[in-house]
């Protein structure tokens, strides 16, 4: 019973120990990684004035 204990043991030791050999780096990668910049934005020259009203004759009378 002791040498079956004892070989669950290792191979859960030994699972254990393939995890953090494949996740630790991948967790370092991602870290790592960083977002691309956004793209700068387009300068847009300011919208124009609306045009003054017509001017309107004055009514006679």
């Amino acid at each position: 019973m002791f040498a079956v204990s004892k070989m669950v043991a290792s191979r859960k030791l030994a699972r254990m120990a393939a995890m953090v050999a494949f996740v630790l780096p991948v967790a370092f990668l991602a870290g790592c990684a960083q977002d691309p910049p956004p793209p700068p934005t387009p300068v847009m020259a300011p919208a124009s004035p609306p045009p003054a009203p017509a001017p309107v004759p004055r009514a006679r009378g």
